[in-house]
């Protein structure tokens, strides 16, 4: 959050939630609340005057790529025949819009972490076998050509070896540490040390 202040960049409000949401769907805003998951994005459950109930994601500057990833295998994922939930609207280029945003569907239930200790035994196999189906589906994709978060197959920051992104992102979890200023670096110069050591 300091890093995007200091950047210059503005934080979403729910303010921006309600505009961008109203502009796009051409629905008025009922109800609007934020929700605690998301990262690096501002998500917001919204409910309109017929009661329809959508999600809304916005974005900053810095989840860019994140949001162009979302919607690149949002759509491969889908083909595969993956159960996700639709996107509505959405923009990543910011042409129309101060802030990106994806409007989603909102699936029914409660968070699985949230219910999973009070499945039964069969729930919980049946749970096991829908999760084996869509592993089997997503492994029929073809290999990516590096590694990393990849946000699409051509992703130019993708490392070309594991260890190549273990040193990336020690580096960026070192300068989030020394910008924060709240701890020392002693435990991270520790896992420094034991990367060093098994580099092989």
């Amino acid at each position: 959050m300091d890093s995007l202040k200091d950047s210059g960049y503005r934080m979403p409000s729910e303010k921006d939630a309600t505009s961008i949401f109203e502009k796009a769907t051409g629905k008025p805003v009922a109800k609007i609340t934020r929700l605690p998951t998301g990262s690096q994005h501002y998500v917001y459950d919204v409910s309109t005057n017929n009661d329809q109930s959508l999600i809304i994601r916005i974005g900053t500057e810095e989840s860019r790529g994140h949001f162009a990833g979302s919607i690149y295998w949002h759509e491969i994922l889908s083909n595969l025949g993956i159960p996700l939930p639709e996107f509505f609207y959405y923009e990543v280029e910011q042409k129309n819009y101060e802030f990106q945003f994806i409007i989603m569907e909102k699936l029914p239930g409660i968070d699985l972490g949230d219910v999973y200790a009070q499945l039964s035994a069969m729930q919980k196999k049946q749970l096991a076998l829908d999760i084996s189906t869509i592993q089997k589906k997503v492994g029929t994709l073809q290999q990516g050509f590096g590694f990393g978060y990849a946000r699409s197959y051509e992703d130019s920051s993708l490392k070309s070896s594991w260890l190549g992104l273990i040193d990336d992102q020690l580096q960026r979890t070192k300068s989030r540490i020394i910008q924060a200023g709240i701890f020392q670096l002693n435990y991270f110069n520790q896992v420094e040390d034991l990367v060093i050591d098994h580099r092989n």
